[in-house]
């Protein structure tokens, strides 16, 4: 009898079902089109989307929360089991976390107003304009200020940072190439009236990070279940929806 018990609690433990039943503190940013609020009130964007999608897999049904960006950074440092998406994978964070990805892969670039004639073409000529402006702690504003830009303008929101350049605050903003136009519709403005220059600074790997101390085997089995769902077409559907590729 007390062997049969044991061969249970056994079998229990090591179960599927079991394993995958770890709670975890799931966070994003309300930050368009990554993880936003449409009409209805319903969390969507590419990456929730993507982390939706693979969470049965992990048999993982918590609502995913949505918290300002610093504040999400400050849990995932300070507690276990938090999980924080989508996050670009600098040298500097590279050894604060445990690391699933990428999710999605985005090109940096600077841009201003179309009515400005001035045609942008190098990082020198980025760096004599009057200002960049740039949204404090992402991950172009600790580019621009390893590399020596003395001109930025630091705001709190990617909102701020639109509503700057359309006011003629500023010159330049700074971005993902993917993501302004919606950044800019988000903000009340039309994207139209925001060109690209030709200055890129560099691309970005969007990831999902958890917390330092998370155990390799559920890094791991977090990326394949993410590798699984990059495998399928639905996640090339995703992309083409949210603008990152072409159909």
């Amino acid at each position: 009898m007390l062997k049969s018990l044991f061969l249970f609690f056994t079998l229990l433990l090591t179960s599927p079902c079991w394993a995958n039943s770890k709670l975890y503190t799931i966070m994003t940013e309300d930050f368009f089109p990554f993880g936003y609020y449409d009409n209805q009130g319903e969390l969507v964007g590419v990456a929730v989307e993507i982390v939706e999608q693979i969470m049965p897999a992990l048999g993982i049904e918590q609502e995913i929360r949505v918290l300002p960006w610093a504040r999400a950074v400050r849990d995932l440092d300070s507690h276990a089991d938090h999980v924080l998406f989508a996050m670009a994978r600098t040298p500097a964070r590279e050894d604060k976390y445990q690391w699933v990805g990428p999710i999605l892969t985005d090109r940096v670039v600077l841009f201003k107003r179309r009515s400005d004639e001035t045609e942008y073409t190098s990082i020198a000529q980025a760096k004599a304009a009057s200002s960049i402006t740039v949204t404090r702690d992402y991950p172009e504003h600790q580019f621009l200020t390893s590399q020596g830009f003395d001109n930025l303008k630091v705001v709190t929101s990617p909102d701020m940072m639109i509503s700057f350049l359309m006011a003629q605050r500023t010159p330049l903003i700074v971005g993902g190439g993917a993501v302004v136009a919606d950044m800019a519709k988000h903000a009340g403005f039309n994207p139209y009236h925001i060109e690209m220059t030709n200055i890129e600074l560099f691309s970005v790997d969007l990831y999902i990070a958890m917390s330092k101390g998370t155990p390799e085997r559920e890094v791991k089995r977090w990326q394949q279940a993410l590798d699984d769902f990059k495998a399928k077409p639905d996640y090339r559907s995703l992309l083409v929806k949210y603008f990152f590729i072409a159909e």
